[in-house]
């Protein structure tokens, strides 16, 4: 599986496109196994977690900082490893708040990304 039918279901929206691609069917699977997620060797999934109980602006700061953080990667500004460290400086430095208003996200999102990116540079 990959992410080729939910962006065409998104693209597509309310509408949906036809597909005639692959698609897994799931009667077909006789079993499936899931195992705890491995929090030493998946570091940002462990991140994410901890960011989900926190709550408030907890996850804008997350998602600002992974954005800035994968993008600078993929431009090879820095190194894969430093994603994870990037993101919790930004989690441990940002301003943390309760939500009342779309502002609240929108300067959020604003300082985190500019921290992150004064980090970076």
């Amino acid at each position: 599986p990959d992410m080729k039918l939910p962006i065409l279901f998104a693209l597509s929206y309310p509408s949906r496109f036809d597909y005639s691609g692959v698609t897994t069917n799931l009667k077909k699977i006789e079993n499936l196994t899931f195992f705890e997620p491995d929090f030493d060797k998946f570091v940002c999934l462990k991140i994410a977690y901890d960011v989900i109980s926190e709550g408030g602006t907890s996850p804008c700061i997350l998602n600002a900082a992974n954005e800035i953080a994968v993008d600078s990667f993929l431009k090879g500004k820095i190194k894969f490893t430093q994603i994870p460290e990037l993101i919790e400086t930004a989690l441990n430095k940002t301003e943390k708040k309760n939500i009342f208003e779309l502002d609240d996200i929108f300067e959020t999102d604003f300082k985190t990304r500019e921290f992150v990116l004064n980090l970076i540079n």
